[in-house]
């Protein structure tokens, strides 16, 4: 393999992780010092804590040596109902593209997505979840003092509570009040403390995860009750937690299979002459299979039905990558060293536009604008310089904003006013410290499409379809 195909190879791998396959315990994440508001799950509080020890599992790894099953294939059920929905118009404002404040927030680094519900927003910096409210103020600090660092990023109900992983699963309210602590067994990875997979959370009210325990996890959010827990081992690419990726209908999408988001029940992910394909995206009509050629670093995107039925597959003679979904069903895509915009059925529609691996689509606005993050180096971010860019519908540039070095991977929050959020860590300082810049956009908050920006929605539920 020569260098330019390793180096791609790293980038596209980075790209994928992005879109949820695989999610990793941070080691440079930074505990937040003490707070006069920081809030700890301590024995002595009045959190309520789900001991599942002695409740009963069903393996779905055997043991070693063993022959592994042959999974069924299932039809999803409960489909999303497609809202059609369709532009808006956008917000009557005069100063798009500019920067309306930068602020310090807590923390040293931060792992995940920055989450954001009503008027609160929250990011997990080392073991510790931070509530902002929409100007950037501190409300509230909650801390799982158990775990050295946390690894599920906050997702968000409807109602504004938060919930994320550490050593533990913590709910919390929208002012960081503690509701409860799901507890998890004992870690089989190697690590100090157990830790979870990025939260999927359903519109049902469900949170799916894993952790390095070795279990995948259903657990109802109103009480912190388990639903159903299954055995499922660790990620198959390392000592880190089984892969997790979305939800659909009643089916979450993991690295070893779709598990009933009701039963527990395992059935097979698609495939394509006998090669099975993770689920990592999906719209109203289908879903979308990705597997990377190890040798070349493209990956391979099946698109389905909702009964594993192939209906068609992006073209294989560049790399090709699919990040967002919008109106109509459409999928942004990277194309080789471009981007373009595919019809529902596979048909191009908008491009080739010269934006190359150099540029990452973000969000996609209610009004059709795309937002997209650019930085000067595609393999060294830290030392990157980073803009956020606006492009319209036929991806003609709108506007840029500079924001200097570092480049940010994870996906900014689209608030319904117009408002983008950008959490970064600036490291140029010892000790490094966290900024959240707020830039004003004419879009009037997300697209109500089925993917508009990572993990789904600005809650980051990772689930298609529901409440955005």
């Amino acid at each position: 393999m020569t260098g330019s195909n390793v180096k791609r190879l790293s980038v596209l791998a980075a790209m994928f992780s992005l879109l949820a396959l695989v999610c990793q315990c941070s080691d440079g994440a930074r505990e937040i010092g003490n707070d006069s508001t920081q809030t700890e799950v301590r024995a002595d509080t009045d959190v309520t804590t789900k001991d599942t020890s002695a409740m009963e599992d069903v393996p779905d790894v055997p043991d070693d040596g063993a022959e592994l099953p042959i999974l069924p294939r299932r039809c999803i059920e409960n489909w999303p109902v497609d809202p059609k929905a369709m532009p808006s118009p956008s917000l009557p404002v005069d100063n798009a593209g500019q920067v309306l404040w930068t602020k310090e927030v807590p923390g040293g680094s931060f792992k995940g997505s920055l989450a954001k519900a009503g008027d609160r927003m929250a990011y997990l910096s080392g073991n510790t979840l931070v509530i902002l409210d929409t100007e950037g103020n501190p409300i509230n600090t909650f801390q799982d003092p158990t775990a050295l660092t946390g690894n599920g990023p906050p997702v968000a109900d409807a109602d504004g509570n938060f919930y994320f992983g550490a050593a533990n699963v913590i709910s919390v309210t929208s002012e960081g009040e503690p509701l409860w602590r799901f507890e998890l067994g004992p870690d089989i990875a190697g690590t100090e403390t157990t830790y979870t997979s990025q939260l999927t959370l359903s519109p049902d009210g469900v949170l799916y995860f894993s952790a390095t325990d070795g279990y995948l996890y259903a657990v109802r959010v109103s009480d912190g009750e388990l639903v159903w827990k299954r055995q499922v081992g660790l990620n198959s690419y390392g000592p880190r937690p089984f892969a997790v990726t979305i939800g659909i209908g009643d089916m979450v999408s993991t690295e070893g299979g779709h598990y009933s988001a009701i039963t527990g029940e395992v059935s097979a992910s698609p495939s394509v002459n006998g090669t099975g394909f993770t689920v990592n995206l999906a719209t109203y009509f289908s879903v979308f299979g990705y597997k990377m050629d190890p040798k070349t670093g493209s990956w391979q995107i099946p698109v389905f039905d909702r009964c594993g039925e192939l209906k068609w597959s992006f073209p294989t003679d560049k790399p090709v990558y699919a990040n967002l979904v919008g109106f109509e069903n459409t999928i942004v895509a990277n194309y080789g060293d471009e981007v373009v915009i595919y019809s529902a059925d596979g048909e191009p529609l908008v491009g080739p536009a010269p934006l190359d691996l150099h540029y990452f689509p973000k969000a996609i606005g209610a009004d059709g604008t795309l937002y997209y993050t650019y930085c000067t180096e595609l393999y060294e971010k830290d030392a990157g310089e980073m803009s956020v860019q606006a492009y319209s519908p036929s991806l003609e540039l709108l506007w840029s904003v500079e924001l200097g070095k570092p480049c940010l991977d994870e996906p900014p929050v689209l608030a319904d006013d117009g408002v983008l959020y950008v959490l970064r860590t600036k490291a140029e300082q010892q000790p490094p410290h966290l900024e959240l810049t707020a830039i004003q956009t004419a879009s009037p908050g997300l697209a109500n499409t089925a993917y508009p920006t990572l993990r789904a929605n600005n809650r980051r539920t990772g689930w298609i379809g529901g409440p955005q």
